[in-house]
């Protein structure tokens, strides 16, 4: 991952984690080893990007990053919807659309932030929220 893509990513990490939404023991991250806690809410963040294209012309132009970030919310069997969407709308309100985040001189802008229907997966409850995002970088 390039500088540039990797503080993308960062800024978004960044954002999640100052959100207080969850504590650190209680986020997988990707390629981290990590084992759900029992009993208890947790969430996964997953970054992904696609691939860059021009956003102007020339040698010293910037290239234009877009993606999203997916974090899976996860709650254990049998509280309901209303925790996790609840979570949800902690987490929407903070990736409102328009909302820009900066980490290592690049900034991030929020296009949109929405879940999915919930659904049951290894004992938990679990509800996908997709923050879709944009970004430039110098060529």
């Amino acid at each position: 991952m390039s500088s540039a893509t990797s503080n993308i990513r960062s800024a978004l990490a960044k954002a999640f984690v100052d959100g207080a939404f969850f504590t650190s023991d209680k986020i997988a991250w990707e390629n981290v080893a990590f084992t759900p806690p029992s009993a208890t809410a947790w969430a996964k963040f997953t970054y992904v990007p696609s691939e860059p294209s021009a956003a102007t012309l020339g040698t010293n132009g910037h290239d234009e990053v877009t993606g999203f970030v997916q974090i899976d919310l996860n709650f254990p069997d049998g509280l309901g919807d209303k925790p996790a969407s609840d979570k949800y709308e902690a987490i929407r309100s903070l990736f409102k659309i328009g909302s820009r985040f900066t980490y290592g001189g690049y900034t991030v802008s929020v296009q949109s932030c929405g879940r999915s229907q919930g659904r049951n997966v290894d004992g938990y409850y679990r509800v996908a929220v997709t923050v879709f995002f944009n970004s430039r970088i110098q060529r």
